[in-house]
């Protein structure tokens, strides 16, 4: 299985389209990222009672939430029965705005300075997550809300920390398109009245584009995900 193979999704009957398994990636030294371990995700919130003996055949012990006090405010958080540890861990970074895009630019050039301000001005909140998936007792999730930007970066530091290749970082990064496809697929069944995507999110989409990861953390993660 590759790192961009879209069977990686894990298929609930909730509303989760991008959560997956980031183990068996090639890492440092000959190594390969253990399965089960971590997982990363679009928002847990939508897990619902039905996919309760599926999600706990994972093991999941942590769940590290990555959303913003009003996402929690305004959508909760994830189901008690799911973990032994939640955490909030927000990333302070500031919102994205549409006029900070220029179409001159182009979208990889909007991305890399977004990512670049999140690892700096997020640095002490990205540490934190590293250090708990470094110490976690058990399987941990880390999410956001839709699973690409926040939780790209927390899983691509990881992921860097434990000798994964940067090809296979960016191949598991784009993987989440095919997360985003689960998700207006059912949205246009599910809640057909409202609009897909706005203008601005249209515009800023991403295709495919190059990446520049800032390191910070502990190689402690690397003992954690190998």
């Amino acid at each position: 299985m590759t790192p961009g193979d879209a069977t990686r999704l894990v298929d609930f009957t909730s509303p989760l389209f991008n959560f997956r398994d980031v183990g068996g990636l090639a890492a440092a030294d000959g190594a390969t990222v253990r399965h089960g371990v971590l997982f990363r995700s679009d928002t847990l919130t939508a897990l619902r009672e039905d996919d309760r003996e599926r999600f706990a055949a994972l093991g999941v012990h942590t769940v590290i939430d990555l959303r913003h006090a009003r996402e929690l405010a305004s959508f909760g958080r994830a189901p008690e029965w799911c973990c032994t540890a939640w955490h909030s861990v927000p990333l302070t970074n500031p919102a994205w705005r549409g006029e900070d895009y220029s179409p001159e630019a182009g979208v990889a050039a909007f991305l890399t300075a977004r990512y670049l301000e999140t690892a700096e001005l997020a640095a002490a909140d990205i540490v934190r997550a590293l250090e708990l998936i470094a110490t976690g007792s058990g399987p941990t999730v880390v999410h956001c809300l839709g699973g690409r930007d926040r939780t790209g970066i927390v899983v691509a530091l990881t992921l860097e920390l434990a000798g994964v290749s940067d090809e296979d970082i960016a191949a598991d990064y784009a993987l989440t398109e095919h997360g985003t496809a689960r998700y207006l697929a059912w949205q246009r069944v599910n809640r057909p009245e409202r609009p897909r995507w706005s203008r601005t999110w249209r515009a800023l989409r991403p295709r495919r584009c190059g990446r520049s990861w800032t390191r910070c953390g502990s190689g402690t993660a690397r003992s954690r995900a190998i």
